[in-house]
């Protein structure tokens, strides 16, 4: 027999509904470049959430934290929320958003950093369309194919008459923002690969079949998902942040 569902949940899950009901599913643009996975959610719904079905004296649980829509929504409606997240980089990120931070030291730090690493990070994704000086933004390519996955990478709907490299600005001769790979491009990879990347992390997820980490295929491993210059680029932005010095708070 079917377990019936609680006339209290019942009531709470209508209360829902109409509540958000009229609400657009929109999420800020700082959210959308601040944390890459999907199904993040509105600020705005998870509000008319919270003032639906909760009162000021209660105490709430987000187990799975994500952008911290719900944490927002609940800051100055409830008693108290305490949440969790399983992701070191999101969980971090919200955090630094909900901590009072001095913004000048802050900018002075990261001009610090842009100092030290920019120049080196965006020589790695230095090319070249019609003769003049460009960076990649983005390189598309069959990673199973060798080289030729470079050179003549499967089309798809980013790909259009073979142009799989997308480029920072605009070629001042053609006017595209795309072109081929080429033989430059390649002798670039090909001096990338002997740098000595060792020192990346190469931490292993916990397994989630929901979320497609399965080790049968690899994607558990952490550093499976970057490339040889990704990796490069990290560690030359790592080194040029331990710099600094410690944070406030810092053991």
């Amino acid at each position: 027999m079917r377990k019936q569902v609680p006339e209290k949940i019942k009531e709470r899950l209508n209360r829902i509904e109409e509540a958000v009901k009229d609400t657009p599913n929109t999420v800020p643009n700082e959210m959308r470049t601040t944390f890459n996975f999907k199904g993040r959610k509105s600020p705005n719904i998870a509000e008319k959430v919270i003032e639906a079905v909760c009162s000021s004296e209660d105490v709430i649980y987000d187990p799975f934290m994500g952008s911290g829509s719900f944490v927002y929504a609940a800051m100055g409606k409830v008693k108290r929320i305490y949440a969790t997240e399983l992701d070191n980089y999101t969980f971090h990120a919200v955090s630094v958003l909900m901590n009072k931070v001095d913004m000048l030291k802050l900018g002075e730090l990261f001009n610090n950093v842009k100092k030290d690493a920019y120049g080196e990070i965006m020589a790695l994704y230095e090319t070249s369309c019609c003769g003049h000086r460009n960076y990649i933004s983005k390189l598309l390519f069959d990673p199973e194919e060798g080289k030729e996955g470079y050179f003549n990478p499967s089309g798809n709907r980013e790909i259009l008459d073979g142009k799989n490299v997308k480029l920072v600005e605009k070629c001042p001769v053609c006017g595209e923002k795309t072109k081929k790979f080429d033989e430059c491009d390649y002798e670039k990879l090909v001096s990338l690969e002997k740098v000595n990347v060792e020192r990346f992390p190469k931490k292993q997820y916990i397994v989630n079949s929901r979320i497609n980490i399965t080790s049968s295929t690899g994607a558990d491993k952490y550093d499976r998902i970057f490339t040889q210059r990704n990796k490069i680029a990290l560690l030359i932005l790592q080194d040029a942040i331990n710099k600094l010095g410690p944070s406030k708070g810092d053991p």
